[in-house]
């Protein structure tokens, strides 16, 4: 080798040390060239988790690696501060995509992952069931009204006989519970189950056919009200005097399951199940309440609501201005943490606590329902459906307290909406049923529930999702199908 090769590869060593030194010193000491930017960043990372585990993880399309099989968990570390495309895909899953921001130096996560299956796989769980309901307190038993078809009865002016029985989920069993004919020989419908908080009791509403004899034969229906106790196997149906069909707002006392509260003719009465006397009345001239950590909260008919707890000594009046009330109208009352709403027929109002008096807060809304980890609202009318979150939310997104999410609008009439987790909910648009995250960076996910049997036709079915087996319930022209569990 020559004196000027030697001299040349001599410089062009200690070019390269130069040069690549301080590349070696950055990676060390956690930093990167952004060389589109020219500058040097400190990178970040996504983190993720999904259900079910081993899902595969796509950045801007390139594979890059599986969530563990212990955890559902993966880091991607070294991520220059930019807007990635992230999927998350497995065989047999929907997938999961969005565009998600790498801020430098920071994690980007997304902890709440769920892929749900590509295809719903539907198995008949029951014939000629009319309504189902899941216990609250006691989600491994199904209670299913069947329809018990009288031949000879069918022919008559007479209802078809019903009968309640209890699935119960660990065992398989279904066991013969209480039937329209242990209860009268006269034709009545089941309207409506009251639970209470334990499961153990059930207020059963239903309307009683009577026929009157006047210049023509025209039906009319009674309301009436049995309790009964869900731990005896068969049961008895023991009417409730006094709750009739002026009665509204029922709800057992949180303190004593053994009494109901009620409405009727403006008054607040309270009923005690076992003595079973005249009702007693507790407040007068009241127009809806509700009970929420043991007070009850009310709206009067002058217009003002108030809070009391259950010995009424202590009331406090929360609306500084009174509304002016519709005489047409019907009220309800809901409380949710430092929330008070006032819902009058579709129209929303909102305490505002500084001002101490209702806002207009949403309009139109059909329903509303807390999330089970009590720290989002759902709501939703016809068309559109809305989260609240009712406290600050610590981790990504981030939210405040009172920050109110856009979910979906359809053209399609959205029938019922209800919570599968705190991030996912589940509604039935006309003859489809779907599934929407809560995660508003970038778009929200909503995933088609597409069912194994394309003969099945939905025609406005009823959804249940069961916490306890992660199942969905479905009725759809007298018939419950159970789905696989779509979440693992």
């Amino acid at each position: 080798m020559t004196q000027k090769n030697k001299k040349i590869l001599f410089f062009s060593i200690v070019l390269a040390f130069i040069i690549i030194t301080p590349i070696i010193v950055l990676y060390s000491i956690g930093l990167r060239i952004d060389f589109k930017n020219k500058r040097i960043v400190q990178p970040g990372l996504i983190f993720v988790k999904t259900s079910p585990k081993n899902a595969q993880i796509y950045i801007n399309e390139k594979n890059i690696k599986k969530t563990d099989f212990l955890f559902g968990s993966a880091e991607i570390n070294n991520l220059l501060p930019n807007r990635y495309k992230v999927k998350i895909a497995k065989e047999g899953f929907q997938v999961w995509e969005k565009n998600l921001e790498v801020k430098e130096g920071l994690a980007t996560e997304v902890k709440d992952i769920i892929l749900f299956p590509e295809i719903l796989s539907l198995n008949v769980f029951s014939k000629n069931i009319e309504n189902f309901f899941i216990p609250p307190s006691n989600k491994s038993k199904i209670i299913l009204q069947e329809k018990e078809i009288n031949e000879i009865k069918e022919k008559s002016t007479d209802l078809n006989n019903w009968t309640l029985k209890i699935f119960d989920l660990n065992t398989n069993i279904k066991t013969p519970f209480i039937s329209k004919e242990n209860i009268s020989k006269k034709d009545i419908e089941l309207t409506n189950l009251f639970f209470s908080p334990d499961s153990k009791k059930i207020l059963m509403e239903t309307k009683e056919k009577v026929l009157t004899k006047k210049t023509t034969d025209k039906e009319t229906f009674l309301t009436k009200y049995y309790i009964i106790e869900t731990e005896k196997t068969p049961a008895f149906a023991v009417l409730v005097n006094y709750l009739n069909q002026n009665t509204t707002n029922i709800v057992f006392n949180p303190n004593d399951y053994q009494k109901i509260l009620f409405l009727e003719d403006g008054k607040l009465k309270e009923i005690d199940l076992v003595k079973n006397l005249q009702p007693k009345i507790l407040l007068e001239n009241i127009i809806s309440f509700t009970i929420n950590n043991n007070n009850i909260y009310y709206l009067d008919s002058s217009g003002f609501t108030f809070k009391t707890d259950f010995s009424f000594s202590n009331t406090e009046k929360i609306n500084d201005s009174n509304i002016s009330l519709n005489k047409e109208a019907k009220y309800n009352i809901y409380v949710f943490n430092s929330f008070i709403f006032l819902k009058e027929n579709d129209v929303l109002y909102l305490l505002n606590n500084e001002k101490k008096d209702f806002e207009k807060y949403f309009e139109p809304v059909k329903n509303i329902i807390v999330s089970y980890d009590y720290k989002k609202l759902l709501l939703f009318n016809d068309s559109e459906i809305w989260i609240i979150y009712l406290e600050d939310k610590n981790d990504q997104p981030y939210k405040k307290k009172g920050d109110k999410v856009f979910i979906t609008r359809l053209s399609q009439k959205i029938e019922n909406a209800s919570w599968i987790s705190s991030s996912y909910i589940i509604f039935n648009s006309e003859n489809e049923i779907k599934i929407a995250e809560t995660d508003d960076r970038d778009k929200i996910n909503i995933f088609d529930i597409s069912k194994n049997d394309k003969d099945i036709k939905y025609n406005n079915p009823k959804v249940i999702f069961n916490n306890f087996d992660k199942k969905l319930y479905i009725l759809n022209e007298k018939t419950l199908y159970q789905s696989q569990k779509i979440i693992q």
